[in-house]
């Protein structure tokens, strides 16, 4: 699990081979980067809980070139 910049300058959450963007600005709330896909999971403080199941499999790749590339 880590939270880094996107190409835009957004906090982008990469958590078990997918990406999540912030649901409405949300602190707790994060949405699937994938715009056709309902995934979310929320932060309860301590960890992160899947709220939805995505409709796509995860992509460890290009978590790990996201996580390159923001540093």
């Amino acid at each position: 699990m880590s939270i880094v910049k996107s190409s835009k300058g957004h906090d982008k959450l990469l958590l078990e081979g997918y990406s999540y963007r912030r649901a409405n600005k949300s602190q707790r709330i994060w949405r699937c980067s994938r715009n056709d896909c309902a995934g979310r999971v929320a932060f309860d403080g301590d960890q992160y809980n899947k709220i939805t199941e995505h409709v796509h499999a995860p992509n460890p790749e290009a978590t790990i070139s996201a996580e390159f590339k923001s540093k």
